[in-house]
């Protein structure tokens, strides 16, 4: 037998004994009232009086007064609402609703669990009408469903507060674990280290929950280079990883990492000039790596939604521990709110660091450099360097530059000379680091010479 349909006037997602029970706890039971502020908001409550009386005992308990029936009335009369738009026969009312429970915070809950019944409601509603009436397209339609459903889901998800023992305890517990281990695991990992060890010294490996964006202009090698801390990480250490290719096939992604691997002109790759040894040097090294768990998806025109709903897939499914997006300018957000280009940015990087949040990973983004570097006799990047760049800066944990003196200007001292600039680290320095770049094989590996304790912090 198909259940009755009900409105969102039913009796099931609205009921006025427990709004009226709430309020009266609250009038009569001082006690109760830093509880319901903590856990409620005026808009839990379906009833528009009871909405306009827990507006105004949040005012008068925010200024420091009690929370009573003598002052609520007097603050009703102020604002000219007593009598007009709740009368006192109707705060009486109220005072009669007191729960004879033992537990009076059980009616917190229920009314907190009827309130995101309406938003559920809500929410469908105005998802059906923008099917049927509306403007938007089916992809934006799908966005808007995930912004919506993500922002209530974040509502529930709210991390509560820990007092400073919790937080000191939790703190020496990371150091402790850290001093244990000396180095990441592959299945419980507090950070990862890149194939670079004086990268490793400068931003301390590859956090859980961090943005760390790779930004260059085009030409440096910012591809490579991230493909390069991937193919580490799941060739070398067995780490699951993602590897999301917005402007590379996966064929091309993959001739690059046979390439780097075997150490065969990557060129002569591309063009099918190479001889039968390098021939058996690809198979065989191709055979060695095949089954390594780096995971490439190379959709050219991936949205925010769907770059979320496949990573959390790839983390589910897969037990991906770290993703590389090529590139953030590239993905497409199609919230229909959406009306400038900063914007999309800005919303576009908010939810990489909150994916990165979310599930606890490393998320490395690639970004694009403007024009304005070409302009500048030093060609070394700056923050503001970033395209669109405010939301970015903000939101990344780190931002390193990938920057080449070679491309401006070719020298015997810069040749095969990559520079890693680090110019912000939300938790410790900045500053940079020296590589060697292999052109032909596309390959970053440690600069020998190099001293880390002369490394220049410059806050860019």
């Amino acid at each position: 037998m198909a259940k009755k349909r009900r409105s969102i006037d039913s009796p099931a997602i609205y009921s006025e004994q427990t709004e009226k029970a709430v309020l009266a706890t609250m009038l009569l039971e001082p006690n109760f009232v830093d509880l319901a502020f903590e856990h409620l908001s005026a808009e839990d409550f379906y009833d528009a009086r009871n909405k306009k009386i827990f507006e105004i005992l949040k005012h008068i308990y925010q200024r420091g007064g009690g929370c009573d029936a003598v002052v609520l009335k007097e603050e009703l009369k102020s604002k000219r609402l007593f009598e007009d738009f709740i009368s006192e026969s109707y705060v009486n009312e109220i005072l009669a609703a007191l729960p004879e429970v033992a537990h009076p915070t059980l009616y917190v809950q229920i009314l907190k669990d009827l309130s995101l019944k309406r938003h559920i409601l809500s929410i469908s509603a105005e998802l059906t009408n923008e099917a049927l009436g509306g403007d938007l397209t089916g992809a934006q339609l799908v966005d808007l469903a995930d912004q919506k459903w993500l922002s209530l889901i974040e509502t529930l998800t709210r991390k509560t507060y820990v007092n400073l023992s919790e937080a000191l305890s939790s703190s020496l517990n990371l150091v402790s674990e850290n001093l244990s281990q000396q180095r990441y695991s592959k299945d419980n990992f507090l950070w990862m280290p890149t194939k670079f060890h004086d990268l490793n010294k400068l931003i301390g490996g590859l956090q859980k929950s961090d943005l760390i964006v790779i930004a260059a202009r085009p030409g440096m090698g910012k591809t490579a280079f991230a493909l390069n801390l991937a193919a580490d990480l799941a060739i070398e250490k067995d780490i699951p990883t993602a590897f999301f290719s917005l402007e590379m096939s996966k064929e091309q992604l993959g001739l690059r990492i046979l390439s780097m691997y075997s150490k065969v002109d990557c060129s002569g790759l591309k063009t099918g000039s190479i001889d039968e040894e390098s021939f058996s040097r690809l198979i065989s090294v191709g055979e060695e790596i095949a089954n390594k768990p780096l995971f490439i998806d190379d959709s050219a025109s991936i949205t925010l939604s769907e770059l979320r709903a496949k990573t959390r897939r790839l983390v589910k499914e897969q037990k991906v521990k770290v993703i590389f997006i090529d590139y953030l300018q590239l993905i497409r957000n199609l919230a229909p709110n959406i009306h400038t280009r900063e914007q999309e940015i800005a919303e576009i990087s908010r939810n990489l660091k909150g994916l990165a949040k979310d599930l606890n990973i490393p998320v490395v983004a690639l970004a694009q450099l403007n024009r304005a570097v070409e302009g500048r006799e030093n060609k070394k990047p700056v923050l503001s360097d970033l395209r669109e760049s405010g939301a970015i800066e903000q939101d990344a944990d780190i931002i390193m530059f990938l920057f080449r003196e070679e491309v401006y200007r070719p020298t015997e001292e810069n040749q095969n000379i990559a520079e890693v600039i680090v110019a912000k680290h939300r938790n410790g320095p900045t500053g940079s680091v020296k590589l060697v770049f292999e052109k032909q094989f596309l390959r970053f590996s440690s600069f020998a010479g190099q001293t880390y304790g002369q490394k220049t912090v410059v806050n860019y």
